[in-house]
């Protein structure tokens, strides 16, 4: 789950779940907008809709959104892809060994 704070519903219980029209309205889009958007998003990883809720999950809502813009912490896999070589505090470069 992410770091934020699940925003609480009417009744005072924390809301798991989000619609469409909540995910246009903070993206600022019609819903006729955001049902095109949506399909391509979902191409591209966007959590999908649960089957049995109806809506989608919040947190990886809120997870993919903070993954895009950078938000994200980055985990093991991410780090990975950012490793640049061994640290070399010492300010010498090492020889390669053939």
């Amino acid at each position: 789950m992410t770091s934020r704070t699940l925003e609480r519903g009417a009744a005072g219980i924390p809301d798991y779940v989000i619609g469409e029209d909540e995910i246009a309205r903070r993206c600022q889009m019609t819903m006729t907008e955001w049902r095109l958007a949506a399909v391509r998003l979902e191409a591209a990883g966007f959590p999908p809709i649960h089957p049995i809720l109806g809506k989608r999950l919040r947190a990886r809502v809120d997870q993919w959104f903070d993954g895009q813009t950078g938000l994200a912490p980055m985990g093991p896999a991410k780090a990975a892809l950012y490793d640049d070589g061994e640290e070399n505090w010492g300010g010498r470069r090492r020889r390669a060994r053939a």
